[in-house]
């Protein structure tokens, strides 16, 4: 939890309030292997028995999204799902069909580049690369 705790402190030295909903859902995405829903967080918060209505979960989410913090991932299925922007590698997802498992896959760099559009009048700021399968233990 170093890294909740790294960036409860940077978010209070920039000011910035740190309720308990805020640093419930730092800790939960912290501790996750995986990117997750409202419908996941919201149960995970219940789990902690924090109560937090839905509302509330999702200007959360938009706060830590705007400050950099977080980000949001489609992984195919129409829900949008959150994940912390951490330290490790610039990575992409690979999500199995059947089970709906989701594994972090790292692209080469070079080869990114090489896949990415680079017209002239054209600035990529970011980009989503996800991959759909079916894993080891599915196939």
């Amino acid at each position: 939890m170093k890294k909740e705790i790294s960036l409860v402190q940077t978010l209070r030295s920039q000011g910035h309030r740190m309720t308990a909903a805020r640093q419930a859902l730092l800790g939960i995405l912290e501790g996750s292997d995986r990117p997750l829903s409202v419908e996941e967080l919201r149960t995970h918060l219940a789990q902690m028995r924090i109560r937090v209505n839905k509302t509330t979960i999702y200007r959360e989410l938009v706060f830590l999204k705007s400050q950099e913090v977080l980000r949001e991932v489609e992984l195919g299925d129409e829900r949008k799902r959150y994940e912390l922007v951490s330290d490790k590698a610039h990575h992409h997802h690979m999500v199995c069909n059947n089970c709906k498992s989701i594994e972090d896959v790292v692209v080469d760099e070079a080869l990114e580049r090489r896949w990415m559009p680079q017209p002239r009048s054209f600035r990529v700021n970011n980009h989503l690369l996800e991959f759909f399968g079916l894993c080891e233990q599915c196939q």
